[in-house]
């Protein structure tokens, strides 16, 4: 499986940060769409020191399932994300992106962090539409995201 890079972006998480369900509130606020098990509850975000990082895309140009593009992530010498990286990479790109020119071939982005399980019990991973900015949650283990997501995955820190 070859992987093609379609972005790096610097995204800052930690420091005085707003919780889930104030990023929940902008998104909501602007009109966007969103999944209802986005929440603090589900996926807190707490305090902690302000760290830089790299939320490298990449094009995995197949379908995969969870433990693929784990894979894919390692052979690309990237770190699993958290979904703190998603729920900051959202807030801090996708609105900016949202009506400008496009560089990416690809609408989603498939954010692999350790999974959270909806009521029912599925594993789900927060995944961002760029097109519509739209944070919604795509099921992980046992499904494939198709060929039309792209994958993140962390920069390891120097």
């Amino acid at each position: 499986m070859a992987t093609m890079v379609n972005g790096v972006y610097p995204v800052v998480i930690g420091g005085n940060i707003s919780s889930t369900d104030e990023i929940v509130s902008i998104w909501k606020g602007a009109s966007l769409p969103i999944s209802d098990g986005i929440t603090q509850a589900h996926f807190p975000l707490g305090h902690h020191d302000e760290e830089n990082a790299e939320v490298e895309i990449i094009d995995p140009r197949c379908t995969f399932r969870e433990r693929d593009g784990v894979e894919l992530l390692e052979h690309a010498g990237l770190e699993r994300p958290t979904y703190e990286h998603a729920l900051r990479f959202a807030e801090q790109w996708v609105i900016k992106q949202l009506g400008s020119a496009h560089e990416f071939r690809k609408p989603i982005i498939v954010f692999l962090h350790k999974p959270w399980k909806n009521p029912v019990g599925t594993p789900c991973v927060i995944c961002v539409d760029r097109e519509t900015g739209q944070l919604f949650l795509g099921f992980a283990g046992y499904c494939t995201f198709s060929d039309h997501c792209d994958l993140a995955g962390v920069r390891p820190r120097k």
